[in-house]
């Protein structure tokens, strides 16, 4: 059974943006995007989203798996979630790159941490943007099947042809 975190009204109404009704966010975030510190414990997650495109060492006849330098930055992925940076990461099925969540301090901090890959540095990857993310709903829990496992499907079809990119 999916359980999505329940958030406090608060929380919920600066998620979506209703300023009026979030005390909390009445005033803009600061050019760092850090949420105010003096109502962090009613305030959703805010983390950053890194969107990462195949760089100019990308070959394209080449399968992720096999590109060269991509152990190095399945190395600082796991290293990001060992420090407690990387909520969550990984590749698009499509091949126009991947995502990765942070939590972090700052947007500067997440910058740093996105650009620090190897293989960014190298070449292989490039950061198409970092983009601080409010988090108000949100369930990092597997859906489980008839029979109490993890469900098994991963939604729609990758290679349908719905009009959403």
């Amino acid at each position: 059974m999916l359980r999505p975190a329940i958030l406090t009204a608060t929380a919920l109404a600066a998620g979506f943006g209703i300023r009026a009704l979030a005390a909390p966010l009445q005033e803009s975030l600061p050019a760092t995007q850090e949420a105010p510190q003096e109502s962090a414990e009613e305030l959703p997650p805010l983390w950053y989203a890194v969107l990462l495109r195949p760089g100019p060492k990308w070959k394209k006849d080449l399968p992720p798996s096999e590109q060269p330098g991509i152990d190095d930055h399945l190395d600082h992925l796991v290293q990001q979630f060992q420090t407690g940076h990387l909520v969550l990461g990984g590749p698009f099925l499509d091949d126009s790159g991947g995502l990765a969540v942070l939590r972090a301090a700052s947007l500067a901090e997440a910058k740093k941490i996105a650009t620090s890959d190897p293989a960014v540095e190298g070449g292989l990857l490039k950061v198409a943007g970092v983009h601080p993310w409010l988090v108000p709903l949100c369930s990092l829990v597997e859906p489980e099947d008839d029979e109490g496992g993890p469900d098994e499907g991963h939604g729609e079809d990758p290679d349908s042809d719905d009009g959403i990119r």
